[in-house]
């Protein structure tokens, strides 16, 4: 679980790190830190960490201004500034900001180049690009990624995903089509309609619930599996026979479930803690599980 925050804390902090010195944003982080009941290894108050992540601002913002005047790009200041929203509404929830808030950005360094004209980029994926605000650089063409693509449009397996209905049928061309409801004839996992599943017949089936057939591990609905009865059955848990998958907060090692370790304690092999708790990728130790604000703070030397 922790490698999710730490995707989630790379981005939000490039983010944030991208808007310049700004009080407001630092107090921000550095609220949530201690607000989200984080484990604090870092800081021992909120001056403290406002200080260490304006040292972080000043850097990154001179870093951008530098890397914008060095390849002939344009820094938006007044894009720049959005990143101040991004801490507050990130408050400490779990899973952080939510998928719908992805596609309201903007790009604090950008050039001029349109949607579908050749671009080239400097930094990480899409760091620095020539692209107009709001694009990214997608092999080496500019590209919308808050785009909805339509019935009939190309899905090649770009950011871009088909609206809602629909589903990329990856035969010959890969194009957008309508998703198939039951009984319908099905070649691809995405496309049946919700509640469905592509069946060993090829047609959308009925995703099965428990006792129901089923005729492999994953023919079964959230939180069941195929069991030796072919029929759907809860996930083994604790001390349970098992071949690959155990309930939420199991691992199976020697065909046997066993429980995740508590706050701590070193991980399971395959990174399992226990309820209420995640594998600290740094330490391979288990900790409460953290809200994602939890590691806005961090730099990438923590």
């Amino acid at each position: 679980m922790r490698a999710r925050h730490d995707i989630l804390a790379v981005s939000l902090v490039v983010a944030l790190l991208s808007c310049g010195k700004t009080q407001d944003t630092a107090e921000a982080v550095c609220e949530l830190l201690f607000e989200c009941d984080c484990d604090q290894t870092r800081y021992v108050s909120v001056n403290a960490c406002v200080t260490d992540v304006n040292a972080q601002f000043d850097a990154q913002f001179n870093a951008t201004k530098a890397a914008a005047d060095a390849n002939g790009l344009i820094f938006d200041q007044a894009c720049a500034n959005e990143g101040r929203k991004v801490a507050s509404d990130l408050g400490c929830e779990l899973e952080g900001i939510a998928v719908e808030e992805s596609c309201k950005f903007c790009s604090p360094v950008h050039g001029i180049t349109l949607v579908g004209e050749a671009c080239s980029q400097t930094g990480g994926f899409g760091e620095y690009s020539d692209c107009a605000s709001g694009l990214l650089c997608v092999e080496n063409f500019c590209y919308d990624p808050c785009t909805t693509l339509k019935a009939g449009d190309a899905c090649d397996g770009g950011l871009a995903e088909c609206g809602e209905g629909l589903y990329c049928d990856d035969n010959d061309v890969p194009t957008c089509k309508p998703t198939v409801g039951a009984g319908g004839p099905c070649t691809s996992i995405g496309g049946c309609t919700e509640g469905l599943y592509c069946g060993d017949d090829s047609t959308c089936q009925p995703i099965p619930k428990q006792g129901d057939p089923c005729v492999n591990f994953n023919g079964c609905g959230d939180g069941l599996a195929c069991a030796n009865d072919k029929t759907c059955q809860p996930l083994p848990g604790d001390g349970e026979p098992c071949d690959f998958f155990c309930a939420e907060h199991y691992s199976c090692e020697a065909s046997i479930c066993i429980p995740g370790p508590g706050d701590g304690q070193p991980c399971n092999d395959d990174g399992t803690c226990g309820p209420d708790t995640e594998c600290d990728g740094n330490t391979g130790l288990c900790r409460p599980e953290q809200a994602a604000g939890c590691f806005l703070g961090e730099s990438n030397g923590s």
